[in-house]
């Protein structure tokens, strides 16, 4: 059975939410931004004169709470060098590194192989990634372009996508300050 402040509340994840609320605040501890505000089922809850109550909060817009950006460039991979000591020299702390295949608009490329020549259709490519805060973004992002850039078709693309949430293993640590 449901407590009764959670009788009107269509989602079953909520009376987690709310006890783990009531146990944050009982303890002393400040309950944490989820238990206050949307809760797992848009329900908020409150603490107020007449107690604790539920009421409809709408959740905020992805681009309100995200201020952390994954960083994805694909280059050539006889740039990863420069691309990595542009970085670096920018104080950024981490990048991820995968060998890739694909094409763009160069579509492939023919090569020849024990005289025929043959036709390549994904050309290598080296896909980095990087985790940053919102305000190093447009710098990570000038830095990759200066260094990848050769001005001939096939330099790489880059894509800035928002990160809802990073953790450090090691300590828990979350947000930007596990970045």
């Amino acid at each position: 059975m449901r407590p009764a402040i959670c009788q009107s509340c269509p989602c079953l994840a909520h009376d987690t939410a709310v006890a783990r609320f009531l146990l944050a605040e009982s303890h002393g501890l400040a309950p944490t931004a989820s238990q206050q505000g949307s809760i797992a089922c848009r329900w908020a809850t409150k603490r107020s004169d007449a107690g604790l109550e539920l009421t409809w909060n709408e959740r905020p817009r992805l681009e309100d709470k995200t201020h952390m950006k994954l960083i994805t460039a694909i280059v050539n991979p006889y740039k990863l060098e420069d691309v990595r000591e542009a970085i670096s020299a920018l104080a950024i702390q981490g990048m991820t590194v995968t060998e890739v295949k694909g094409f763009g608009r160069q579509r492939g490329h023919a090569e020849l192989y024990r005289g025929a020549e043959y036709t390549v259709d994904y050309r290598p490519k080296v896909k980095v990634e990087i985790a940053a805060g919102g305000d190093d973004v447009d710098r990570v992002v000038e830095a990759i372009v200066q260094a990848a850039r050769t001005g001939r078709v096939g330099d790489g693309k880059i894509f800035v996508t928002g990160l809802d949430q990073g953790v450090r293993v090691r300590t828990g640590e979350a947000g930007e300050v596990a970045l």
